[in-house]
């Protein structure tokens, strides 16, 4: 049987240290990883919800504006406060109107296809789409 000596101790000090520091090392850096993809996808979140925002704005103002006239075509850009959304287009489908609406938030884009009855401007169908391409 060996004896151990001081010398085999500092040596075993010394490696649990080093295996120590790399696991808290390690540790540190899977948290601080998380924190910042964490950030980023709490980030693509508000733009997403400021995008959607502006494209249900420009299917609201459609609305408005195919109850004031049934023959509104859309096409047009519309001022949401300091952003703009768009009203691709209103097609008349017999006693229906479809409306296509987008909205981009630096560069993050909801893309709105909304039906609805033209004689009290109600909504009959709500969906978003992937691109309207």
């Amino acid at each position: 049987m060996r004896k151990s000596t001081k010398k085999d101790s500092g040596y075993v000090a010394i490696i649990t240290a080093i295996f120590v520091s790399i696991i808290l090392g390690i540790i540190v850096f899977t948290m601080s990883l998380g924190s910042f993809l964490g950030r980023e996808n709490s980030l693509s979140l508000h733009l997403k919800e400021k995008s959607r925002g502006l494209a249900e704005a420009c299917v609201e103002t459609a609305r408005l504006k195919i109850a004031q006239s049934s023959s509104y075509v859309g096409g047009e850009n519309v001022n949401v406060a300091s952003d703009t959304c768009r009203i691709v287009s209103v097609a008349n489908l017999s006693g229906n109107s479809l409306i296509l609406a987008q909205g981009n938030y630096r560069n993050i884009f909801t893309d709105l296809e909304v039906i609805i009855r033209q004689n009290d401007a109600s909504i009959l169908d709500w969906q978003e789409k992937v691109s309207f391409q």
